[in-house]
């Protein structure tokens, strides 16, 4: 997941991106949404290396319904979050565990993570059909 990481370890900065899918149901006034039909775009935006950790800002939230509509929240200025990733056991903690997995980092994939979104979901947008439909 943070495949430039290790190419970026020396930096405190760092700009990784990776698409999550939800697993549990979103609810809004535009619909309800199943698990899986959400798909949460994060970016790592910083690592600290002496405690192997790292920030994910969440930078959008897409959704598509069961007719194939495809609903989107994102931020107004493109250099801003939504939100962050937090740990499930340490939820409102904007830092994530990393580790290192063969030779690439990652986010510990034995822990469950929370999306700490500061828009309301109900922002969702409709952005019209999706070309993809359904994944």
């Amino acid at each position: 997941m943070l495949n430039g990481l290790e190419k970026s370890i020396k930096q405190d900065h760092l700009n990784t991106h990776a698409i999550l899918v939800a697993i549990s149901p979103i609810d809004s006034e535009h619909g309800d949404f199943d698990a899986g039909d959400c798909h949460i775009g994060v970016e790592g935006y910083q690592f600290d290396k002496e405690n192997m950790r790292a920030k994910f800002g969440i930078k959008s939230l897409s959704c598509t319904d069961n007719k194939g509509y495809a609903y989107t929240i994102e931020p107004e200025n493109n250099n801003d979050y939504i939100g962050y990733l937090s740990e499930e056991n340490n939820i409102g903690k904007d830092w994530i565990p990393v580790i290192k997995d063969t030779k690439l980092m990652t986010a510990d994939i034995d822990n469950k993570y929370v999306a700490m979104f500061s828009e309301p979901v109900n922002n969702i947008e409709l952005k019209g059909r999706s070309f993809f439909g359904r994944f």
